[in-house]
C-alpha cells in the first residue's frame, strides 16, 4: 500500500518563496535604453549588449511566468491536501465515535 506524507506548511512556504523569487526576477529589467548601451564605451559592445538583452527578454518573461505558475500550483496543492486531511480526520472520527443522533434509539439499548 502506498504511503503519502506531505508537509502542507512546507508546501505553502515554498509557494511564498517562489512568489518572492518571481517578483525579484520580474524586477530585474531586461530593457536596455540607448544611454545604457552607450555606457559600454564601445559602439560594437553597446550594440551587442542591446542585442543580448533584446534576445533575453522573451525568455525572461517566460521564466517569470513559469515561476509564478509553480508558486500558484504549490499553494493549491497545500490547500487541497490540507482540506483532504481535514475531511479524512472528520470521516475517521465519525466512524470511531458516531453521534447518538445518527445512531438511533436502538444504539443506546443494552444488548
Amino acid at each position: 500500500m502506498a504511503h503519502l506524507d506531505l508537509d502542507t506548511d512546507a508546501l505553502a512556504a515554498a509557494s511564498s518563496g517562489l512568489r518572492a523569487a518571481a517578483a525579484a526576477l520580474a524586477g530585474a529589467s531586461t530593457a536596455v535604453g540607448h544611454d545604457d548601451a552607450r555606457a559600454a564605451g564601445d559602439p560594437v559592445l553597446a550594440a551587442a549588449v542591446a542585442d543580448l538583452f533584446a534576445a533575453w527578454a522573451p525568455t525572461h518573461r517566460g521564466l517569470v511566468s513559469a515561476v509564478e505558475h509553480l508558486a500558484t500550483a504549490l499553494a493549491h496543492a497545500a490547500e487541497t491536501f490540507e482540506a483532504a486531511e481535514g475531511m479524512t480526520a472528520e470521516g475517521l472520527a465519525a466512524l470511531l465515535a458516531p453521534s447518538t443522533a445518527a445512531a438511533g434509539p436502538r444504539r443506546d439499548q443494552a444488548v
